[in-house]
């Protein structure tokens, strides 16, 4: 279903391969976050 709305995204909107980089970056920076955060806690 995701994978329709992104084709559907893709097709309509002219930025859509700058939005799937700047998200995928984002989703990057927070996995990492989210990885490294219990070693910062503890």
């Amino acid at each position: 279903m995701n994978y329709a709305r992104r084709c559907a995204l893709q097709s309509t909107c002219p930025t859509s391969t700058e939005q799937q980089q700047l998200y995928r970056a984002l989703a990057s920076v927070m996995t990492a976050v989210i990885s490294s955060a219990p070693s910062h806690m503890s």
